[in-house]
């Protein structure tokens, strides 16, 4: 591989436009007139394909290795990995917006495989260093009354890398109660969160 400081002189620069640019989207994705001209011309599905290019591609980084980090962006354990830091939190920070009370955009978040991808990034990353708070926040949104991706949690192996003792509480926190039985993770509305919607409701 070719680590020339031109190269890493490029990839810094890619890396600056995609962060601008991502940062544009997650302000203006916050109004309802965004979200609906985002969804007109279907942006959600070109954003989510980019996302998994990106998981695929760049390195993550344990807090406890992150002394043994490098200043650079060409400077990774993994020599097919590169880094680009806070580009997923970003891109989690705008998927969230255009989810919340959108079951269109859960459904497809579901659709497309994504959903995993979503719980599999609510893990500490230093060089995501907000990551985990988005990536629960957007889980929460993406199973507030939809069923469906309930349901699909549920089906998830008890065993699997999907569901593990650090997302049964990431669910927690989204406001879920996992329970594993006969091997299956069984989901539900927190009890807490329930009787706040019930007091809400009266």
């Amino acid at each position: 591989m070719d680590t020339s400081d031109d190269n890493i002189q490029q990839l810094a620069h890619i890396h600056e436009l995609v962060i601008a640019t991502l940062d544009c989207f997650s302000n203006v994705v916050q109004f309802e007139h965004a979200r609906e001209m985002l969804n007109f011309y279907k942006f959600l599905p070109k954003l989510l394909e980019f996302f998994k290019v990106v998981e695929m591609n760049t390195e993550k980084k344990k807090l406890k290795n992150q002394k043994q980090s490098v200043a650079s962006l060409g400077g990774v354990s993994d020599p097919t990995k590169k880094l680009f830091p806070e580009v997923k939190s970003i891109l989690i920070e705008i998927i969230t917006c255009l989810v919340y009370q959108n079951k269109d955009n859960q459904d497809l978040v579901r659709n497309t495989q994504s959903l995993e991808l979503i719980l599999n990034n609510c893990n500490l990353d230093a060089n995501e260093p907000f990551i985990k708070e988005r990536a629960i926040l957007c889980i929460k949104y993406l199973l507030e009354n939809n069923p469906d991706n309930q349901n699909f949690i549920s089906q998830l192996e008890a065993k699997g890398t999907d569901i593990d003792e650090e997302n049964h509480k990431i669910l927690t926190k989204a406001g879920f109660e996992v329970d594993i039985v006969d091997g299956k993770v069984k989901l539900k509305k927190a009890q807490k969160i329930e009787e706040l919607e019930q007091k809400i409701r009266k």
